[in-house]
């Protein structure tokens, strides 16, 4: 009697797949089954088929305004610690050409 062995082809395919250097593509926690991909594409279809009405609250305009404040106060502090490297490596070029 021969036995029939049902195989997910494409889960081996990730169990097997090697880049260049020979070093496998997907660790074990990284595979996903045929059923997960086919869901996935599931949800994807249906996203699209389904019309979502965005409503724009006062609410959602203090909050951009918000964030776009704190994306602001980021950019300055990311400014003023560049220019303090900067001034640092200055600091350093000239004690090493004053030492000269």
């Amino acid at each position: 009697m021969i036995e029939v062995i049902e195989v997910d082809t494409e889960q081996i395919l990730a169990k097997k797949m090697k880049d260049d250097e020979g070093k496998k593509v997907f660790d074990k926690d990284e595979w996903i089954s045929a059923h997960q991909i086919a869901s996935y594409f599931s949800r994807c279809t249906y996203q699209k088929s389904v019309k979502v009405q965005v409503i724009e609250t006062e609410e959602d305009e203090d909050l951009n305004e918000i964030i776009q404040q704190v994306q602001e106060i980021e950019h300055g502090r990311n400014l003023t610690l560049l220019r303090h490297e900067v001034l640092e490596l200055l600091q350093g070029n000239c004690s090493y050409f004053n030492n000269i």
